[in-house]
């Protein structure tokens, strides 16, 4: 697909639809989960990642069961990170190359490292698709809402009662 993605639909309506087209209809889900029970064939690192990762995706509440399988890439991209940033701290970012005799004749830059950027590109990539990154909520205009809720909880507690002092929700 080329150009801009489009904004979901949900944007479009808190944005007001300045241009006035007609809004897609909305998509129903195909099933929201809050539980993924780990893949059988994660590795026991992906496995730690999944147990770690997965549970908080699920309680954001707008995970179908159709996105398993792109979790489990997920959780592999994010798993394959980590195994490539551990081996450059083991052997460093550059490796010495050795002739037949042993002696030293180059340095190269460790292929894990290499491995490890693109691992990270594309873990970024595919938390973008799930919304997990800062810039993806605020396109989807969650961060827009939650701004808003929070506005109305603030609001709510200074027009109830005549005290000015306002309790804090423990997670924002």
């Amino acid at each position: 697909m080329k150009g801009r993605p489009p904004k979901p639909r949900e944007v479009r309506i808190a944005e007001g639809n300045p241009g006035k087209r007609a809004l897609p209809e909305p998509i129903l889900g195909l099933g929201k989960m809050l539980e993924f029970p780990a893949p059988e064939t994660l590795t026991s690192h992906e496995r730690d990642v999944w147990e770690q990762l997965i549970p908080e995706v699920a309680a954001l509440g707008w995970i179908d069961r159709v996105d398993r399988s792109m979790l489990e890439l997920l959780v592999q991209q994010i798993a394959l990170v980590d195994m490539a940033r551990q081996a450059v701290r083991e052997r460093g970012f550059m490796l010495t190359v050795y002739d037949r005799d042993g002696n030293p004749v180059d340095e190269k830059v460790n292929p894990a490292a290499r491995l490890q950027v693109q691992a990270t590109s594309q873990a970024l990539r595919l938390a973008e698709q799930f919304g997990l990154t800062a810039s993806a909520r605020a396109r989807l205009g969650l961060t827009v809402a939650k701004g808003a809720s929070l506005a109305q909880q603030l609001a709510a507690e200074l027009d109830d009662d005549g005290d000015d002092t306002i309790e804090v929700p423990d997670a924002v």
